[in-house]
């Protein structure tokens, strides 16, 4: 009997044995499963819309609440810099710390899932109010009057566009943006536009502010500096070069002297016979006692009736008021830029509307 018992007891002992593999085996297959990935709910991230009448009625995201004031956010249309300001300096900032911490929590969102999330973060509020006012906007458009006649004809082809860069190469110009000196970031630019001029428009270039150091010694120096560097005429790329290469920034800026020198300029090309337009490239107010409001408002008004048009390139806020002003005196446009290529988008794109455009013909004016 005893062998029988050994034996006995030596298969409990083995089933025993497989028993507990078995449920070892069982739990490390529960451990090595994968658990099933959650999406958010709709609660969590309600569905966004899909249509244009839902994305009028969309309310602001968390973030968009919560950190952009209305009048912030509403800024993108009116006062571009601003906005950008503070998307840089602040909510930049505030997305990267509470966007990732999501897709690392749901990180097999589906495209809708995602699209859904980002919306109820970032969604703007604005869609409505704007909406309405593009609504009951009432252009007020009236179709100018059109050449009639052979003789009316032949002026409009015969009238030719004189196009004038005055350039502040103040001592402001040798700040950095980017990386690089904000002068030489806009002679770039203007050098890229007047490549691409017609032949047939005339272009002159005028830097000011260019000799002196900036000192109250060499400030007379300084604001009498206004000087022709490229005579008008069509464009020449050598030539042109050489005259962006010939200067740099230096000193005061005597905003309103330029305006005036460019008026004296131009004074022989009447408005019959050319278009008289001028580009003002600065970073930053008149510094040379003059005023720079009066001086776009005489050239406008004056026989030529020249538009005088600035690009303020990372102005301060004291700067974009003035420089709005002289641009409004003028009869022309102010736009603001941060680096160089807001710049070369918005000089390329304003000076080919004045360049396309004809006073006698049916298109609006864009200047």
């Amino acid at each position: 009997m005893k062998p029988m018992r050994w034996h006995i007891g030596w298969m409990i002992i083995c089933c025993l044995g497989l028993v507990a593999c078995s449920e070892q085996k069982e739990a490390d297959k529960t451990e090595a499963a994968p658990v099933e990935q959650e999406s958010p709910s709709e609660e969590m991230v309600p569905v966004a819309a899909r249509t244009v009448e839902g994305m009028v009625e969309q309310p602001a995201g968390k973030l968009i609440e919560e950190y952009m004031e209305p009048k912030i956010e509403a800024a993108r249309t009116v006062d571009f810099v601003t906005y950008l300001r503070f998307y840089e300096d602040e909510f930049a900032d505030i997305m990267k710390e509470e966007l990732p911490a999501y897709f690392k929590e749901y990180p097999d969102l589906r495209a809708d899932e995602i699209y859904d999330y980002l919306v109820s973060q970032l969604g703007s509020g604005q869609y409505k109010r704007l909406y309405e006012q593009l609504a009951s906007y009432e252009h007020g458009y009236v179709m100018p009057e059109l050449p009639e006649g052979k003789d009316e004809i032949e002026i409009a082809k015969r009238q030719k566009t004189n196009i004038v860069i005055l350039m502040d190469a103040s001592g402001s110009m040798k700040g950095e943006v980017d990386g690089r000196m904000k002068m030489d970031l806009a002679k770039e630019a203007i050098e890229n536009f007047t490549s691409q001029l017609d032949d047939e428009v005339n272009v002159a270039l005028f830097a000011y502010g260019h000799k002196g150091a900036g000192t109250k010694a060499d400030k007379g120096l300084s604001c009498g500096a206004i000087d022709e560097l490229y005579p008008l005429s069509s464009y020449d790329k050598i030539s042109f070069h050489d005259a962006m290469e010939s200067f740099s920034a230096s000193g005061w800026t005597p905003l309103a002297g330029a305006i005036e020198k460019a008026n004296d300029y131009l004074a022989s090309f009447d408005k019959e016979q050319y278009r008289n337009i001028v580009y003002i490239v600065s970073d930053g107010i008149e510094t040379c006692d003059g005023d720079p409001v009066q001086a776009a408002k005489q050239m406008n008004d004056s026989e030529i009736e020249a538009k005088v048009n600035i690009i303020g390139f990372d102005v301060d806020d004291e700067g974009q008021a003035q420089l709005k002003q002289v641009a409004e005196a003028g009869g022309g446009q102010y736009a603001t830029v941060r680096n160089q290529s807001e710049f070369e988008g918005v000089l390329i794109k304003k000076m080919e509307a004045e360049q396309d455009a004809s006073p006698h013909s049916a298109r609006c004016e864009t200047a």
